[in-house]
């Protein structure tokens, strides 16, 4: 919301500005005459599910399942390995908390965590490949946080801290290790850890990398050089020796749309999907794990459209089709008159 500060005392006030529902107000002016002017911001954001199908854009968009229907927003969904429910990040209640919700019936969501802390911030959901855990960041900003695990019925006696982290968290696919960026003194550097989910002791696994998915047979993985190279995907093997590294996508900087970011490998292990910038629009696309060409899987137009940090690959058993869950944010904005709200403050 817009607030007023006077100049002399320091002390700020806010304007009562009518929200109309999830907006925000920015960018203000005031003109020599006293009148006042802003941007008014409106975003509706909920999770969608997404067929797949290579080579129609326009109709996966068609054929899409709302899945929520938020008053706030939501980001950063992960779906159960049967894609029958749904973990995602919301701002419900007013704090920003874990929730799930079904996917045949998602009106009744339920609440995963319960924070409450403001100096704490949630995030990053990733449902377990075995379906009995889901793993998320927890911690104060710029800080050492750690990675938590908590079933999916939210048992509060089965909650626990896994491990010390700095996020990035990714599961293996048989779910018994969870891969994470390891916490240093340094924060440039960027080394992979991984650590038994039944617990144990950690065992490094890469360095200089960040946001690393590991294949089935977990010789085979796709990662981020560092923190601050989101739109580079490297190729890296493992064997008996040191680990080969060598790149694989490079040219997708300029086109992510929010960080962090990360890369969701399919369950036939044959795409890496990625939401990416085109214009003022954010679309799907599939990064072939063959040959690293891209694929587009949506296709919004001139929609003002957001797909930001992570997406959620699952996929229907009875048919083996695969879908994609993403957190989609629509923004219309204005340039709107404030009449009479600087009434009184010394303003005009």
């Amino acid at each position: 919301n817009l607030r007023v500060v006077d100049i002399e005392s320091g002390r700020d006030t806010p304007l009562p500005c009518d929200t109309g529902g999830y907006a925000s107000f920015v960018e203000p002016d005031i003109s020599r005459a006293g009148k006042l002017v802003a941007s008014r911001v409106a975003i509706e954001s909920d999770i969608f599910k997404y067929p797949v199908v290579i080579g129609s854009p326009r109709e996966n968009v068609d054929n899409a399942k709302r899945i929520t229907r938020q008053t706030g927003l939501v980001q950063v969904p992960s779906a159960s390995p049967s894609g029958d429910q749904v973990a995602y990040l919301s701002n419900r209640g007013g704090r920003a908390n874990i929730w799930v919700t079904s996917v045949a019936d998602p009106d009744n969501p339920r609440r995963l965590t319960n924070e409450q802390d403001p100096d704490v911030i949630i995030g990053l959901p990733l449902w377990s490949p075995t379906d009995d855990l889901i793993t998320y960041w927890r911690g104060p900003p710029n800080s050492k946080a750690e990675q938590c695990l908590v079933p999916p019925d939210g048992n509060e006696q089965l909650r626990r801290r896994l491990v010390q982290c700095r996020g990035g968290a990714a599961w293996s696919r048989d779910g018994e290790w969870l891969y994470y960026i390891a916490s240093t003194d340094d924060p440039r550097t960027t080394t992979m850890e991984k650590v038994p989910v039944a617990g144990g002791v950690a065992k490094p696994v890469l360095d200089k990398a960040a946001g690393l998915t590991i294949a089935r047979d977990g010789k085979t993985g796709f990662f981020q050089p560092s923190n601050a190279s989101d739109g580079e995907v490297w190729k890296v093997t493992f064997g008996d020796g040191d680990p080969v590294r060598e790149p694989f996508r490079t040219d997708l900087q300029s086109r992510i749309p929010l960080w962090p970011h990360h890369y969701s490998l399919s369950p036939d292990e044959k795409w890496l999907a990625t939401p990416l910038r085109d214009n003022g629009t954010t679309n799907l696309w599939v990064i072939s794990t063959e040959d690293a060409r891209l694929e587009q899987i949506t296709d919004f137009g001139d929609r003002p459209t957001t797909i930001g940090r992570q997406v959620s690959w699952s996929r229907d058993e009875s048919s083996g089709e695969q879908y994609i869950f993403a957190a989609l944010m629509e923004t219309d904005a204005d340039i709107v008159a404030l009449e009479g709200l600087l009434r009184g403050t010394g303003n005009g």
